[in-house]
């Protein structure tokens, strides 16, 4: 089974990489769904949306004991 350390906000799945909105408050997996959360916060695009400070791309890993995320995006314990 693939580890995953984050859920997207948007589809619900476990991601590893994507766009992180307010510091983690929204995470999304794909460009499309990112550019149509940036609209509609009421920014004409995703580069404004950078510009303006309110997401950044990166990438995420699990630390050894955290929980995680299956593909599904249900959580994983590793208590």
């Amino acid at each position: 089974m693939e580890k995953f350390a984050k859920k997207c906000s948007i589809t619900g799945l476990g991601i590893n990489a994507g766009f992180c909105f307010f510091d983690g408050e929204t995470i999304i997996k794909d460009e499309y769904e990112a550019i149509k959360y940036a609209k509609k916060l009421g920014y004409k695009s995703l580069d404004k949306a950078y510009e303006a400070s309110i997401y950044y791309w990166t990438e995420w890993e699990i630390e050894e004991g955290e929980d995680y995320y299956n593909e599904k995006g249900e959580i994983i314990s590793n208590n």
